[in-house]
C-alpha cells in the first residue's frame, strides 16, 4: 500500500491514489522502536493535510484524532479537490507516545500521494 522513503515520509502506492472529490481511507498503525516492534497507542494524535509545498487544504490543520493502536484517517470531498492547489497532497501525522524505551516521545510521520483528476469535477 505504501513505500517508506525515509524515517518520516511514505509515498502511497499509485494504485491507491484517490479520484478527485472521492474518498480515501488511510489506516495508520503505530509501533515503538523496540525489537520486535510493539504496537502502541499514542497519547496525543493530530493530522494536517497540505500540498507538498505546505499549503493547508480544506482547513485540515492540527485535526485531533482519537488515539488508538490503529486509526483510520478519512479524506473526502473538498479534501481531495484538485482546483487551484493541484494534485499533490501530504498528510502529516503528529503526536506523542510512550514506548518501552521512554515516555513522551514525539511522533512525526507523513504520507504523500497524488489525486487522480476527473474531467468536469469541481
Amino acid at each position: 500500500m505504501a513505500t517508506p522513503i525515509d524515517n518520516s515520509i511514505t509515498i502511497l502506492d499509485a494504485s491507491y491514489w484517490p479520484y478527485e472529490k472521492g474518498t480515501l481511507v488511510l489506516p495508520v498503525a503505530f509501533y515503538d522502536e523496540s525489537d520486535p516492534p510493539v504496537a502502541v497507542t499514542p497519547e496525543t494524535l493530530f493530522y494536517t493535510l497540505t500540498t507538498f509545498d505546505g499549503v493547508v487544504i480544506n482547513e485540515r490543520e492540527d485535526v485531533a484524532v482519537t488515539p488508538n493502536e490503529t486509526v483510520n484517517i478519512i479524506l473526502t470531498g473538498d479534501d481531495l479537490l484538485v482546483g487551484e492547489f493541484g494534485t499533490d497532497r501530504e498528510l502529516a501525522i503528529t503526536g506523542t507516545y510512550d514506548s518501552v524505551l521512554a515516555n513522551g516521545l514525539s511522533l512525526n510521520q507523513a504520507i504523500r500521494f497524488y489525486i487522480r483528476p476527473l474531467a468536469g469535477v469541481s
